[in-house]
Parts: structure tokens; sequence; C-alpha cells
């Protein structure tokens, strides 16, 4: 899990420009919603929690690689994972990855077989993501998922399910592997101004930043530095470059910013007014 947490700055939002105050912070994040060993942090049912009968270990392409194989005759059986939310940000997304396979004896018309994978709202049982496999499904090679889930659900606690329901007659199993929902907001840009006078550099408060589109033709956001002289702009969109810029005392300098991920950020980005 990577998260980072810095104060949030107030914003006062004029004709789509930011003007922040004086003394600010801002923050982004990274982190992953459902974490830790498969076996400690889900809880396993159907008999999967007869260690190890749902958890298959084998090189799969990287060596000592262990995923879900989940599917036994007539019972509906499964693990789930529950997260605990810790703060809201609506700047941002959320990814869910994972890969499936599955694997069946039984025929492609058979529709009683069911692989569910689903999140879903642990308040309001409201489901935000739902893939049925059935055996029209079936695929012994693993498949790779990417979905970009609901912003809203962020702060919302919720339940990750993996689970098949198998009839009496044949064996359906459906493995999952690599399975992650992280959470990612949009970038912030982080910098100090300073004014060198004499060979020496001083930080400069107080001083408006612009925030520029990679063309320098439209002013983005737009801020003031703090008494240390460091500026931030959040959020900006992602993998988008820009240009920072700032004038004083008749001194102008700038510089391009390449495009950053979600759930990045680029700092460091000093400018000396000479």
């Amino acid at each position: 899990m990577n998260k980072y947490n810095k104060l949030l700055y107030t914003a006062i939002f004029s004709v789509g420009i930011v003007l922040a105050s004086p003394t600010f912070a801002s923050y982004f994040d990274s982190y992953e919603f459902f974490q830790g060993e498969w076996r400690d942090n889900y809880i396993h049912f159907g008999g999967c929690e007869n260690d190890p009968f749902c958890l298959d270990a084998q090189n799969n392409g990287w060596k000592g690689d262990t995923f879900f194989n989940i599917g036994d005759y007539n019972v509906k059986q499964g693990v789930y994972s529950v997260n605990e939310p810790t703060f809201y940000n609506d700047n941002s997304k959320l990814v869910l990855t994972y890969q499936y396979r599955f694997i069946t004896k039984e025929s492609s018309d058979n529709t009683t077989d069911k692989g569910y994978i689903k999140i879903k709202d642990v308040a309001t049982n409201v489901i935000y993501y739902l893939k049925t496999l059935t055996p029209a499904d079936a695929n012994s090679d693993w498949q790779d998922i990417r979905v970009i889930l609901p912003k809203e659900i962020t702060n919302k606690k919720l339940q990750l399910v993996l689970e098949v329901e198998n009839d009496d007659q044949r064996l359906s199993t459906m493995g999952i592997n690599n399975i992650s929902v992280v959470h990612k907001s949009k970038p912030e840009i982080l910098g100090r101004i300073y004014e060198e006078t004499s060979g020496k550099k001083f930080a400069v408060p107080g001083v408006t930043v612009l925030l520029k589109n990679a063309a320098n033709n439209t002013i983005l956001k737009q801020t003031i530095t703090d008494e240390l002289g460091n500026y931030t702009f959040y959020p900006v969109k992602a993998k988008r470059d820009f240009i920072v810029e700032v004038t004083y005392n008749d001194k102008t300098n700038s510089k391009n910013i390449a495009g950053i991920p979600y759930g990045s950020y680029s700092y460091g980005n000093d400018l000396v007014l000479e």
C-alpha cells in the first residue's frame, strides 16, 4: 500500500481558476482497498475454510504464485473480503484488475453452474460491479480484466465476493489471480519559488504562480506561495503536459511539467527568478 497525506488547502473558486490562500498544502493518495494475504484477509465459506482447499499454488508463470481455485459439487462456495474506508476524495478513480479462468465439464448450454466476481456496498447491498461466468464462458487460459469503478464508492464500506455455484451433476471451477482494487487520486504539482540576489536564493512568499496548458495560451489555475515560497496545484488532470510560470519584480521564469499518472505527483518544480 502506498499512501501519502498532507493538509488540505483552502481554495476559492473564481471563473474556473483556483485561487488558494497563502498558507496551504494539498494531498494525493494511491492505496489498496482490499489488503493482506488471501488466507488471512478473506472469509472463506462453503468448504473453502478447510485450508488449503480453495488455494492453489502453482508456477503459473510466476514462481510460487498462489491463487483462488473455487468450485465444488452442489454447493455455494467462495471467499469474501471487506474494506475499511479511510477518507473521501472526489478527485479520484478506482481501478479493479484481476485475472480469471473458468474450467468446466459442463456443456456450454448449462446455466446452473455460475461463477461470480462482485463488489457491493455492505450497508445497502447495492452491487457496483458484477461479472457472471457460466460454462459458455469456459476458458482454461487466464483472462486479464481491468475496470474503472464508480468513484462515488471511494468512502463506502465494500465487500468483494468471489463465488461459485455448482449443480450436483459435474464440476465447474473458477480461478482468480492477482485481484486488486486500487484508489488513485488525481495528481498534484509541487514546487517552490526563489529569487536570486547577489548569488543567494531567497524564498518568495505571496507571489502568484500560474498553471498553463502545454500550448502556453491558457491559464488553467493560479495559486499563491505560502510563507516558505511553496506552491501546489491540486488536482490537475492526469497524463497532461503543463507549464508553471511565475513573474515577480519584473522577472519571469517557467517550467514544463510532463504528464503525471493518477495516484502520483510531481514535486521539486522550483523556479528561480534571477
